[in-house]
């Protein structure tokens, strides 16, 4: 890629370098300049622009975006069409994120011009929702650069996003008195709405002694259950 001052005339097809207003339209810092372009600013009084021109071995920052995006979401993602070298990867539905943390972060760190930003490795992606952003700084990438890039994933996605599987739970309360409190009303309600918000549900809630021998007990109890998974909670903030 070549970025420098040109004549108007010899503009035609390039990229321009800072937004300029020419009349009553904004020509965007990026845009690829046309014909009928060139007249308007011949209109405007300019005689050079700033500008960049991609050479055969370049390719478009929106495009480049848009492949390294490809190459990094996996499962239950989608792409949405780069624009100024920018990709975003969506959820398409509610579920836990998983990353190669080692292999993006070694993209990362391949050249100053390829950023890429994620949720957190293990986050709640929820659907719709963006959990990736693929940003290319220049107007464009060198396509060996983003070769070496691609060679980085071995074939493989860098984030997936794990469908959260509906579960039964059930919930162990401890208490001082065997009697369920207004803080364990209220912890019940708490971890209700956290189980249906990734599509479980409570089934069972059981109020116990803060005793060995009577969680031992429960827990005894709810394994005999068909709940999937059994939470406890002492009545004690430790």
């Amino acid at each position: 890629m070549k970025f420098g001052p040109v004549k108007i005339d010899e503009a035609v097809g390039t990229l321009l370098a800072h937004s300029l207003t020419v009349g009553k339209k904004i020509l965007s810092k990026g845009h690829e300049l046309t014909a009928a372009d060139i007249v308007d600013l011949h209109l405007a009084g300019h005689e050079t622009l700033t500008v960049a021109r991609l050479d055969k071995n370049d390719m478009g920052e929106d495009q480049a975006a848009e492949a390294l995006a490809q190459m990094i979401a996996g499962e239950n993602l989608e792409i949405r069409a780069g624009t100024r070298g920018r990709a975003n990867i969506y959820a398409t539905t509610d579920g836990l994120l998983t990353i190669d943390v080692e292999t993006l972060t070694t993209l990362n760190s391949l050249s100053e011009k390829i950023s890429v930003a994620t949720l957190n490795d293990f986050a709640c992606g929820r659907s719709g929702g963006l959990v990736a952003s693929v940003k290319i700084i220049p107007f464009a990438l060198p396509k060996k650069l983003i070769a070496e890039a691609q060679a980085l994933s071995k074939g493989e996605s860098l984030l997936t996003l794990n469908p959260f599987r509906p579960l039964r739970a059930s919930l162990i309360l401890t208490s001082h008195d065997n009697k369920s409190s207004k803080v364990a009303v209220k912890s019940e309600t708490v971890t209700r709405r956290r189980l249906e918000a990734i599509g479980s549900s409570l089934a069972d809630v059981r109020t116990t002694r803060h005793e060995i021998a009577s969680l031992a007990t429960a827990l005894s109890r709810e394994a005999e259950g068909a709940s999937d998974i059994i939470l406890i909670l002492g009545c004690s903030a430790t």
